[in-house]
């Protein structure tokens, strides 16, 4: 059991089928832990990559310089497998067997999940695109969620905190948040991120560029879901009694 000052975290969360697995589990203080979600949600390290690279992709810094296209892609081209699921240690996911009483209630929540959280990509993707090709601000909650996990990490640089979120260590020497990644994965992000240099947005027509790779990204996540994402549909009757007992 964790001392009370400490919470177990589960860098792929219960409700994305993360296991309380020694792969899937940090110790961290209850202040970061806490402090730490309410910044990025509960995701999966991969999710919030994803995520927190669309959103980023408007910020430059005081001399106009923005994150590369190319390393954009990389990163986006990397972490968006046919199955995401293989971006990580096997043993960070529970085992379906069955037969466990509990187990048609956990896939239906797990499915919840993992749509809400593509629709989310799927939508801050679509914002990004409006941005750029007819000038439409995002929706400002997207600008607050940036803000909080800059402020976390304290660093503004996408690429610096990125690799912040890559390499911080527990105190057992473990990394804190992608622990379970497969190894081989987290090199390449780092490699990427290591050898990207800003660069002006309004050069050899760069805009240009970042749009049609979001286009592209967001046929991919269409295209993925289809994978990915178990039909809610399936699970209406188990989620459904989840909605009669609360109301009970």
């Amino acid at each position: 059991m964790p001392e009370p000052n400490f919470n177990e975290h589960h860098c792929v969360p219960h409700s994305f089928d993360g296991a309380s697995s020694a792969v899937n589990l940090t110790r961290l203080a209850v202040g970061e832990h806490n402090a730490f979600h309410k910044a990025t949600g509960h995701t999966p390290p991969d999710f919030f990559i994803r995520r927190f690279l669309i959103g980023s992709i408007p910020w430059e810094d005081g001399e106009g310089r923005s994150f590369p296209q190319g390393a954009y892609k990389d990163l986006l081209t990397l972490l968006t497998p046919d199955d995401w699921r293989t971006l990580y240690h096997p043993a960070t996911f529970l085992r379906r067997t069955g037969r466990d009483a509990g187990e048609g209630q956990r896939v239906a929540k797990a499915s919840f999940h993992i749509a809400w959280y593509l629709t989310r990509e799927m939508s801050l993707t679509m914002d990004q695109i409006g941005l750029l090709g007819i000038h439409m601000l995002p929706p400002h909650e997207s600008g607050k969620e940036m803000m909080r996990i800059e402020r976390y990490f304290k660093k503004d640089r996408p690429h610096v905190l990125l690799r912040k979120f890559l390499l911080e260590t527990s105190e057992a020497g473990d990394p804190k948040w992608v622990k379970p990644m497969q190894e081989d994965v987290r090199r390449e992000l780092l490699r990427i991120l290591r050898n990207s240099k800003l660069e002006e947005r309004t050069s050899n027509g760069e805009s240009l560029h970042i749009f049609d790779l979001l286009l592209d990204h967001h046929a991919r996540l269409v295209e993925c879901a289809k994978g990915w994402q178990p039909q809610l549909r399936d699970h209406a009757g188990t989620l459904k009694r989840l909605l009669s007992e609360r109301m009970k």
